[in-house]
């Protein structure tokens, strides 16, 4: 004789599928919260960007007008309404004003360079994961 016996009820069973579901809304719930943090870093790396350049574009036009008052100050000088004190002043100001514009340009390389590995990332993580998920994907 065969004998078969199911159980109407399995409470193990039914406690798994519910361990089960909630495991994966967790994992949603992190998923989706990964997603929206990587769209504000995205976000952020191209604000970098703007700000690194409006940064160069003011240490530019601060070196514009350091150079304009070394000038105005060697001429002075020329004339004797200025002493040479002025100028290595207003030398020192334009040097400085140069190095602030070698160090924005280089915040502008760094912003740039940063969102473009960001955009590498990004396509390596989707390759990989369309990967994984299979080619119908």
């Amino acid at each position: 004789t065969v004998s078969l016996t199911q159980p109407v009820f399995n409470y193990a069973s039914y406690q798994n599928w519910r361990s089960g579901v909630w495991s994966s809304k967790s994992s949603m719930t992190t998923f989706n919260y990964q997603n929206q943090q990587f769209m504000v870093n995205v976000a952020n790396a191209y604000f970098d960007i703007l700000q690194a350049q409006e940064s160069l574009d003011y240490r530019l036009a601060a070196k514009k007008s350091y150079y304009f008052t070394l000038s105005q100050t060697k001429e002075k000088m020329k004339v004797g309404l200025s002493t040479e004190n002025d100028v290595k002043q207003a030398l020192a100001d334009y040097d400085s004003s140069v190095a602030e514009v070698i160090k924005a340009q280089n915040n502008v390389k760094v912003a740039k360079i940063a969102t473009i590995w960001m955009e590498v990332v990004v396509k390596l993580v989707t390759k990989h994961v369309k990967y994984a998920m299979g080619k119908n994907y």
